[in-house]
């Protein structure tokens, strides 16, 4: 997904108050990916996301996203 569709669902569960699934860029060292993540966008600090439980992730570290 490029980073315009990722931001823009990011930003639209956040104004919204929906729940989003996503997953993170990086693999283990299996190369096995992240598993995916389910949450509510609770705002933005510079150019990272918060999640519930005041997960912080970098937008660029995020590859994928659905709004559920």
């Amino acid at each position: 997904m490029d980073m315009e569709d990722i931001s823009s669902k990011l930003f639209k569960a956040y104004k919204n108050g929906l729940i989003v699934l996503y997953q993170e860029k990086y693999r283990d060292i299996q190369g096995i990916a992240p598993a995916i993540q389910t949450s509510k966008v609770l705002g933005y600090v510079e150019d990272k996301i918060v999640f519930e439980k005041n997960t912080q992730i970098d937008l660029a570290n995020i590859q994928w996203c659905e709004l559920q």
